[in-house]
């Protein structure tokens, strides 16, 4: 018998299972700075396209009846909201327009209808076929989503600055999204 017993040692030693942990950490370093560096020059791009090529409307300032910080839309954005929310095409417009983030009127041929949002939801104020808004007709809309409008009791306008505008809807302020 020999004092030394020859075995024939197979497997991994400690130093070669270090040198593969190691191996396989730096591969997944280097993925992972390349896939994060990739990641955010895409998001900017996108970023600074998206930013370049949307028009906004002036953001407006939060009423009563808005209790979350508004969030600033596209037009495109808008008339999406207004025209799935109504059922609205814009080839069957002659008109929208857009008065900040939170009033639209458009025009589907036969009279003039205008819209608010409020609570996230977009609600028609009044569908105008005559010359003159009759207030009786807003008495359940807020008083600043409210059109030009007449007391038929009194025959005065109300709504409406001296000559005669809409101080809710001043057509100063549009943006004119579809036709005029």
């Amino acid at each position: 018998m020999s004092i030394y017993n020859n075995k024939r040692q197979s497997g991994f030693g400690a130093i070669e299972i270090v040198l593969i942990i190691t191996i396989i950490v730096l591969v997944g370093g280097v993925s992972w700075a390349m896939y994060s560096r990739h990641h955010k020059s895409t998001a900017s791009s996108t970023a600074a396209t998206t930013t370049q090529t949307q028009k906004t409307t002036p953001a407006t300032t939060p009423t009563s009846g808005n209790a979350a910080a508004p969030t600033t839309l596209t037009n495109d954005q808008i008339f999406q909201e207004v025209a799935t929310q109504f059922g609205l095409t814009k080839a069957g417009l002659v008109y929208f327009r857009i008065f900040g983030q939170d009033k639209v009127q458009y025009n589907t041929g036969p009279g003039t209808t205008y819209a608010y949002k409020t609570g996230g939801k977009w609600y028609i104020a009044v569908k105008d076929t005559q010359s003159a808004v009759d207030c009786s007709q807003l008495s359940s809309v807020p008083g600043n989503y409210r059109p030009g409008c007449e007391d038929q009791s009194t025959g005065q306008l109300k709504y409406t600055d001296a000559s005669g505008v809409s101080i809710n809807y001043p057509p100063s302020s549009a943006v004119s999204y579809i036709g005029q």
